[in-house]
């Protein structure tokens, strides 16, 4: 447990990091090359996929496969901010190609981001709604309970009426009884 909390405030740390280096580079305190742009988009789509292993693990069973999987995203992820910009070849690719590449993963990012979100609602009101019928269920077990009790004790009230009946007859006979009895 305290591995996941580590990593969700890296998560935190690393997006407040570039939310830092946005506000700066729109003041034109930063300059970024396109192969460090690149690297973000990659990495965006990384951080993408791991939501969207969360939410596949959500609707499903944890597994090690999905964990194996949210792992190596988490690496990829860092291995594009940190080491993608800084390799040779990287150097030698025209900017064009650089910035297409991150256009389209910034692009397939977005998309990805807007129907997770889209998922996530739908996996949330079936959630919802699942909870509401089985409130439902239980209530109606309830009133059932309910009905079962208010039967018998209408049942006993009928009873314990006879027994009253019974009861006050028999007095009644006694009483006679009594008067009858010459002294």
């Amino acid at each position: 447990m305290k591995g996941i909390l580590a990593i969700d405030l890296i998560t935190i740390y690393f997006g407040f990091c570039l939310l830092a280096l946005g506000i700066l580079k729109s003041f034109g305190i930063v300059v970024l090359s396109s192969s460090y742009f690149f690297g973000l988009a990659a990495s965006g789509l990384c951080f993408t996929l791991i939501d969207l292993e969360t939410v596949s693990i959500r609707n499903k069973k944890k597994n090690n496969i999905n964990n194996k999987r949210i792992s190596i995203f988490y690496m990829l992820a860092i291995f594009f901010v940190i080491v993608f910009p800084n390799l040779t070849f990287v150097k030698y690719l025209a900017n064009e190609i650089l910035t297409s590449a991150g256009e389209t993963l910034s692009l397939l990012a977005l998309g990805l981001v807007i129907a997770i979100v889209g998922i996530r609602n739908r996996l949330e009101l079936v959630e919802f709604l699942e909870s509401g019928m089985d409130s439902y269920k239980e209530m109606e077990k309830m009133q059932s309970r309910q009905m079962e009790l208010l039967d018998k004790m209408e049942k006993l009230a009928d009873y314990l009426e006879e027994e009253k009946r019974v009861i006050e007859k028999f007095k009644i006979e006694e009483l006679k009884n009594t008067y009858k009895q010459p002294n």
